[in-house]
């Protein structure tokens, strides 16, 4: 379950019960070269590492051209 509290809008103070079941995260970039690493190597890949990194860079240049 996610739940989404607006910071800059009217004053909202959840219960502490309902603040104790939820942790906050902050959201950051994805790493894609480790999940492209850790999704070649769970597909069986004997070089996991180095099809990440040059599956990173198709992406990048791709990304670069749009």
């Amino acid at each position: 379950m996610f739940l989404t509290i607006g910071t800059n809008g009217p004053a909202f103070e959840l219960p502490s019960e309902v603040r104790a079941l939820f942790r906050s995260i902050a959201m950051v970039m994805p790493d894609t070269s480790l999940i492209l690493r850790t999704h070649c190597a769970g597909q069986g890949f004997k070089s996991p590492k180095i099809l990440a990194d040059r599956l990173k860079l198709v992406g990048d240049i791709c990304k670069e051209q749009l």
